[in-house]
């Protein structure tokens, strides 16, 4: 965390020196430029005060533009009046300018001189944080991949590509086509750049949304009711509304005063938890298809609920074939045999222990009892991995450790075994389809918690930019 953040600190201070030094030259030219007539009319241009401005060259550009390079004199403010030369009101135009040590600014349209380096200069500062961000990600994900750390170096690269993106895009046209970008135009197209992403995006969240709610239905109706099992059903119902007003809000035609400010700030905000949303989806997926390398000493299998006879539930057995699926691959790939460690104690409706369960089974799938610890004795994920600690550290002082457990449940069980300071990989036994959506929402929800403070930082920064964006360009 430390390193990442005097990473994004020393290109902060790039940036500002190099931005620095860009005003610090001062460029006494600005380029100007405004749409000629339609009808081929003569545009007049003059100065009211040719001791701050002069006209050093004019000339038309292929796409129809009046193009005027202004240049400085010395400090001070001038007007510039555009005569179309027809009769109607709107013949004159008016544009004021600001003439400084900083070069020339053109009050109407924001731009200065030398703003296309100052945007190309805040793109790459943008473009490092990003790249800064995904390689943190990629790195902490070789290391250790159960991490909120890793969730939210991937959930804010993707908040910040969306800006990325679109401040390219700005660059682009700024260099085919100068005469339609001004800083104005800039700072609009970052400021309602949210929106399109929450407009574009909104159906994929409304699709999740379903899903939550689907989920959570049939979750009720296989597991029993209860507060847990209706969270996705409740969350999904509020992304859903969320989406819709979104939509009515940045999608519509509808005009009041504001309009602009609320809509920027909501899709801002949509656009940051939605990014979060999908860099918890991703990194619990990712966790989920990881096979662990084959170097174990010991396979944990977490435990579950077995039936009253003591025969394993689909889910439970899954759990166990997984583990005898990657115990015999290691053999096969390296020629070493890990030792299974089934765990979990006896429920009150339960006839014996999950793990002696789980012991039964694979004595029965005809592996040795020589290859088999068992751990009976803990009620849930925390337990069954410090008890089994306890066991190993008996038998062998330590060695190299993987649990099998559902797919869903990999990347909660490595970070509650990164608490205890476990060192261990996990694996993923395929499960219905209706337990993943609970699993990232949980995840979801626990990064916020987790990391409360930082996140209000964040958001209130996000409020207060969106809304000064928004003011500078006009509501």
């Amino acid at each position: 965390m430390r390193s990442l953040i005097r990473k994004i600190a020393l290109l902060f201070i790039i940036y500002i020196a190099a931005v620095g030094i860009l005003f610090a030259v001062g460029e006494k030219e600005l380029d100007f430029y405004i749409e000629a007539p339609s009808d081929g009319g003569e545009v007049s241009f003059s100065l009211d005060n040719e001791d701050v401005l002069t006209i050093k060259e004019r000339s038309l550009t292929q796409s129809g533009y009046e193009h005027l390079r202004l240049s400085k004199v010395n400090d001070g403010d001038a007007v510039l009046t555009v005569d179309f030369g027809n009769e109607s009101d709107s013949s004159v135009v008016y544009f004021s300018f600001k003439s400084g040590r900083f070069g020339i600014i053109d009050l109407n349209s924001l731009s200065f001189s030398l703003w296309q380096y100052a945007a190309l200069f805040t793109w790459l500062l943008f473009a490092g944080i990003t790249a800064i961000l995904l390689i943190e990600f990629y790195k902490d994900m070789k290391e250790n991949m159960y991490s909120y750390f890793n969730i939210a170096c991937l959930g804010a690269a993707l908040f910040l590509l969306i800006i990325v993106i679109v401040d390219g895009a700005i660059l682009i046209n700024a260099v085919t086509a100068p005469e339609k970008i001004t800083v104005y135009r800039v700072l609009a197209a970052i400021s309602s750049s949210t929106r399109h992403f929450m407009l574009y995006t909104s159906p994929v969240i409304i699709i999740l949304s379903i899903a939550l709610c689907v989920s959570n239905i049939l979750l009720c109706r296989h597991e029993g009711a209860c507060l847990i099992n209706t969270l996705g059903l409740i969350a999904g119902i509020i992304f859903i509304i969320g989406s819709a007003v979104g939509i009515y809000l940045c999608g519509s035609d509808i005009i009041f005063s504001y309009k602009n400010l609320l809509c920027n700030v909501y899709s801002a905000l949509y656009g940051y938890f939605e990014c979060f949303l999908l860099s918890t989806i991703a990194c619990v997926i990712i966790s989920a298809r990881h096979e662990p390398k084959y170097d174990k000493d010991y396979v944990l299998i977490l435990g579950c609920q077995v039936r009253a006879d003591g025969t394993l539930y689909p889910i439970v057995r899954s759990r166990v074939d997984r583990a005898i699926e990657f115990v015999n691959k290691e053999k096969s790939v390296c020629g070493k045999q890990a030792i299974y460690l089934p765990t979990g104690g006896k429920g009150s409706d339960e006839q014996m222990s999950e793990g002696d369960a789980m012991h039964n089974y694979l004595r029965k799938h005809n592996v040795s009892e020589d290859n088999i610890l068992v751990e009976n004795k803990s009620v849930n994920t925390q337990e069954n991995l410090i008890f089994s600690r306890e066991i190993i550290n008996k038998r062998s002082q330590g060695g190299n450790l993987a649990f099998s457990t559902s797919d869903f449940h990999v990347f909660r069980s490595g970070i509650i075994a990164n608490e205890l300071g476990i060192p261990i990989e996990g694996m993923g036994s395929p499960t219905k389809w209706y337990f993943w959506p609970n699993a990232f929402l949980r995840e979801y929800v626990a990064l916020f918690v987790k990391s409360a403070v930082w996140q209000a930082v964040i958001l209130i920064g996000i409020i207060i930019a969106a809304c000064a964006l928004c003011l500078i360009v006009g509501l």
